[in-house]
């Protein structure tokens, strides 16, 4: 923006919405146990966003069914 030459760290995003990663987990036959939003950023990058009054973070736990898990023993 500046065009000023500086260093900075490496970052990388993935902005994916959360149907999106719910849906896909659903179609891979993955059921979602848990899922916990935190108001503030657990990753570390973003300090100055804590507690703004919307999730920053959120971890999403599932597991395979053990109908498809079966499956692929079988392979």
């Amino acid at each position: 923006m500046t065009q000023k030459r500086y260093r900075s760290k490496t970052f990388t995003d993935y902005t994916h919405p959360l149907s999106e990663i719910v849906t896909g987990m659903c179609d891979n036959g993955i059921a979602v146990t848990g899922l916990q939003e935190f108001d503030h950023d657990i990753s570390g990058g973003f300090g100055s966003l804590d507690h703004s009054g919307f999730p920053l973070s959120m971890i999403i736990q599932g597991r395979k069914a053990e109908r498809e898990t079966a499956i692929q023993n079988e392979n």
